[in-house]
């Protein structure tokens, strides 16, 4: 018998340490208790039996001893051993009696409810079984907009994450999504990375390199995308293996430095060209302007004879069918489609060219973005003033851009415009409206890095924004996706080329797919030629592409409808 229990013991042991070793949290918890538990029952076992023989003058068996232990500790009775003469006897019992009334407590809060609240709680997948899919690292804005524009499309995706509530909230919302650290081998694994059709690493230059060299040892065919900060470790990335390398800052500062110059030229700058006779344009609604105060009906936007509009902005959000008599205000911008001579006939009635500030653009931050601001508008000849809160190369003044005395000293009551390349969007925001309270003739473009922030900024009063979030996800997408080419990945608004198999064979009806969807289609590609005229009295062809035009939303609602 004495080897039977050393041997239960051993083995107890053994599978205790295994836990420690292999289990999970909730495993090591229940075999610790187990093994305390099942340890002190043998141990109260041989003491009774013992004590029997030695108070009581009763030989009694091991497993009979054991009986009574048991009978004792959860109170069930005492078999025929009671009552004890001994005071020894009845005080070992009396503490076994106690030991179960404690296991019973302590158990409860400490074991049990837990135990419960732990089976109901929401779990964090720890492998997923996917095929042909994208997979993200990590949950960001940026991913967002990616996922919008992998759904419209149904392509497959799965998001690693460090952080385990954001994982949960994300599986939560019907997204694959597992927990871990990217760089590791074991996590690329459990996402079927050697199934994966690519891989996006959008952390910081140096773990999205990490992520390019374990990915392309576990897939060799796998196209990897990796989001880089400067141009200087584009060839570390490459050798890392990366396939393609996006540089969505530089890209952000271009566009932002174009609608600098669109307030102090006086040429069409900021077009999208589509075409010798086909281009796209976004004019914002000067005050002192023609267009300002009319309705679209007066203003004759509506008419066909004109540039086609494809919507407005009001204060960051997009109307794809205003009503005719609605206002045309400060706070509007036109999305036209035309001819480049159209486009500028519309350009003279929405500027106010008396109103234009005679000092110098100023440029509020001076990392990547603020940098490519300042080279585009040095080679147009444009003179700027560089604010930053650190001191170095290329800054003029060096300070806070929300505080007053600074922007006063950069020049803002007489600034044509103001750009704001900071790092923070709250600080972004606190800015717009310190520059509002100092001068309401500047206007103000400014970068956001949440997509959800631009509709703040808006209404602290800038003129134009544009999301970092949404250049970094149009441009992994265009990298991604094969059917469909991003034309405008650093506008507010979105052009694609695409093939709408759903059309295939029919005519479009624009006004229709417009009411349903919030998207414009615009041309067909036919054999390299661009149709513009009348193209609901064509018929779409097999090999034809369509390009349409709306915001992010809108043109994910084409996908679906019609791709």
């Amino acid at each position: 018998m004495a080897a039977f229990i050393f041997a239960l013991i051993f083995l107890l042991t053994l599978l205790y340490i295994y836990a420690l070793w292999k289990g999970n949290y909730w495993w090591k918890k229940v075999l610790r208790s187990l093994f305390v538990v099942i340890t002190i029952v043998l141990s109260y076992a041989l003491i009774y039996q013992w004590g029997m023989k030695t108070y009581e003058g009763t030989e009694k068996s091991y497993l009979q001893s054991l009986q009574v232990v048991i009978e004792s500790i959860t109170t069930a009775g005492f078999g025929g051993d009671a009552p004890w003469q001994s005071e020894e006897m009845n005080l070992f019992v009396l503490i076994m009696n106690l030991t179960g009334v404690m296991m019973v407590f302590f158990a409860l809060p400490l074991f049990v409810v837990p135990l419960i609240r732990e089976a109901l709680a929401p779990h964090v997948p720890e492998r997923l079984e996917l095929r042909n899919h994208v997979i993200i690292c990590s949950q960001s804005r940026r991913a967002s907009v990616l996922r919008n524009e992998l759904a419209s499309k149904t392509i497959p995706y799965v998001i690693i994450d460090r952080d385990r509530d954001t994982v949960l909230e994300l599986n939560e919302m019907g997204v694959k999504a597992v927990m871990g650290d990217p760089t590791e081998e074991k996590i690329l694994k459990d996402v079927s990375i050697e199934k994966a059709r690519a891989i996006i690493a959008d952390l910081n230059d140096e773990e999205n390199s990490i992520i390019s060299l374990v990915a392309r040892n576990l897939n060799e065919q796998l196209q990897i995308i990796t989001v880089a900060s400067e141009e200087e470790v584009v060839s570390y990335h490459k050798y890392a293996g990366a396939d393609d390398v996006i540089l969505p800052r530089k890209i952000l500062g271009s566009s932002l430095a174009g609608k600098a110059l669109v307030s102090v030229s006086k040429e069409l700058q900021g077009i999208t060209k589509l075409g010798d006779r086909l281009e796209i344009a976004e004019l914002l609604i000067e005050d002192g302007s023609t267009y300002n105060q009319l309705t679209f009906e007066e203003s004759g936007l509506l008419n066909s004879t004109g540039p086609m509009l494809v919507g407005v902005w009001k204060s960051g959000t997009f109307i794809p069918n205003p009503e005719p008599d609605d206002k045309i205000t400060t706070d509007t911008i036109l999305l036209l489609s035309g001819s480049h001579k159209q486009l500028i006939e519309c350009r003279k009635k929405t500027v106010s060219f008396e109103n234009i500030q005679p000092g110098k653009v100023i440029i509020a931050g001076y990392g990547v973005v603020g940098h490519t601001i300042a080279q585009h508008l040095k080679e147009k000849k444009i003179e700027y003033t560089v604010v930053d809160i650190e001191k170095m190369s290329g800054v003029d003044i060096v300070g806070d851009a929300t505080k007053e005395n600074v922007l006063k000293s950069a020049g803002i009551e007489n600034a044509p415009s103001i750009i704001l390349a900071l790092d923070k969007d709250s600080t972004a925001i606190f800015t717009t409206l310190a520059v509002k309270q100092l001068s309401k003739n500047t206007e103000i473009i400014a970068r956001s890095n949440d997509v959800f922030s631009s509709g703040k900024l808006y209404r602290a009063g800038a003129d134009y924004v544009l999301s970092l979030s949404t250049v970094t996800g149009r441009m992994i997408f265009s990298s991604l996706a094969d059917s469909d080419l991003i034309l405008s990945a650093d506008t507010t608004y979105e052009v694609v080329r695409t093939k709408a198999r759903k059309l295939t064979g029919i005519k479009p009806d624009v006004k229709k797919i417009r009411l349903y969807t919030g998207a414009t289609l615009i041309a067909i590609e036919r054999d390299g030629d661009l149709i513009t005229d009348n193209i609901s009295n064509q018929e779409i062809e097999m090999n034809d592409k369509i390009i349409v035009v709306g915001s992010d939303d809108t043109v994910n609602q084409f996908r679906k409808f019609y791709c």
